[in-house]
């Protein structure tokens, strides 16, 4: 938690001032977008989450979900102004992890989509075909490209 913590704030007070300096943005938070895979994907939702002035645009494709993204999904007052484009495969119901051996990833982003269809305005959800794998997510990736920024 205190590693996720500490890349929140690097991504916020490190690297977003870099980048303005690189490419002016005007500081509006809401055109700029967070994506990610795996612990990615749950890292960008929950950094939006905590700094939604910063993050208006989150990708995220096969999120590893708990009770502490819920958790923090029903918290935030913010999360209804964010535009969401969210997957995950069919057939991620034993995905091999690091921490417990392996997990259901599926159910849980079940879970998490029916939330975030009730809060959020702008929100995609996809399950497709296929694993916990870059293969699956890449395949997918320019369509959620195009949806995120609404072309």
């Amino acid at each position: 938690m205190a590693k996720n913590d500490a890349y929140m704030k690097f991504l916020v007070f490190e690297v977003i001032p870099m980048l303005e300096k690189e490419l002016p943005s005007y500081h509006v938070g809401s055109t700029r977008v967070l994506m990610g895979d795996s612990l990615g994907g749950t890292l960008s939702l929950m950094t939006a989450i905590k700094y939604p002035n910063n993050f208006g645009k989150v990708i995220m494709q096969s999120p590893y979900v708990d009770d502490r993204v819920i958790e923090a999904v029903k918290e935030s007052n913010e999360i209804a102004n964010m535009t969401i484009y969210h997957t995950i495969g069919l057939d991620e119901t034993e995905v091999p992890t690091t921490k417990d051996g392996t997990e259901d990833f599926l159910s849980p982003n079940r879970e998490l989509n029916n939330m975030l269809e009730d809060l959020v305005n702008d929100y995609v959800y996809k399950e497709l075909e296929g694993k916990h794998t870059w293969k699956q997510w890449q395949k997918d990736l320019p369509e959620a490209i195009k949806k995120i920024f609404n072309n």
